[in-house]
């Protein structure tokens, strides 16, 4: 499995402050014990996709988003990788 090449700290740090339900961030479902432990970077290949899956996977939990619409946040995190 060929691993992507990390997003930028910066990068990482904007995506882990996008909110994605009332209580959750994506950095929540960033941070990894087991990929610290074993030194790896858990960057996503596709900020955009991941932060939809994440909106995804709450709203089918239960925990629908607030905030509204996303579109441009998917374009803007499309652009940055």
């Amino acid at each position: 499995m060929e691993q992507s090449v990390p997003l930028s700290f910066d990068a990482l740090d904007k995506l882990g402050r996008i909110r994605l339900s009332q209580h959750f961030f994506m950095r929540d479902f960033l941070y990894s014990e087991t990929a610290i432990k074993h030194g790896l970077i858990n960057s996503p290949s596709d900020p955009a996709l991941t932060v939809e899956a994440g909106i995804r996977t709450l709203t089918k939990a239960g925990m629908p988003n607030h905030r509204g619409d996303h579109s441009h946040l998917y374009r803007k995190l499309s652009a940055q990788s």
